[in-house]
């Protein structure tokens, strides 16, 4: 996976500029963050839960 020299960031969500990291971290369940290339660039602290649980699934 890339490392990113600084995380990336939202801004115009609120006064601050939140890194997305942080954010995507507090979500329950899994997220995955690719680029045009289908790599992944980011991937939440629950995905890969989240991606062995879809895989027993079936999904």
């Amino acid at each position: 996976m890339k490392q990113l020299s600084r995380p990336p960031q939202i801004s115009g969500l609120c006064d601050q500029l939140i890194e997305l990291p942080r954010l995507i971290d507090e979500a329950p369940i899994g997220i995955l963050v690719v680029d045009p290339d289908q790599r992944v660039i980011l991937m939440s602290r629950a995905a890969p839960e989240t991606l062995e649980q879809a895989a027993f699934a079936g999904a």
